[in-house]
């Protein structure tokens, strides 16, 4: 279950190589909140993918998971989105908002 602004991986300590969930509100006057991603690579962002659009009180269910370095996100029954990432180790975070995490050995 995520809500909120914020989840992710990201490596080690180092918050600056990240691949970051977000659902956000664009500008105070959008009626509507975009759930998608951003890839962080040494603290500069270097890509964000908008995947759907959802009504302003809305609560979505994101599945994250990295492995060997493959990125995989699946929000609610969409198509799932799969990418390799530099990231060797992760660690999951959460900024803001809630988040339920499952971590394997």
């Amino acid at each position: 279950m995520a809500s909120g602004r914020l989840h992710g991986f990201y490596q080690g300590q180092d918050r600056g190589n990240s691949v970051q969930f977000l659902i956000i509100r664009n500008r105070p006057t959008d009626q509507f909140l975009v759930a998608g991603y951003r890839v962080v690579e040494g603290g500069r962002e270097a890509k964000v993918e908008s995947l759907s659009n959802l009504p302003l009180n809305a609560t979505a269910s994101a599945k994250l998971k990295i492995e060997n370095g493959v990125f995989t996100l699946q929000v609610d029954d969409a198509k799932i989105v799969s990418f390799r990432t530099s990231l060797a180790e992760a660690a999951p975070y959460v900024s803001s908002g809630s988040a339920e995490f499952a971590v394997a050995p």
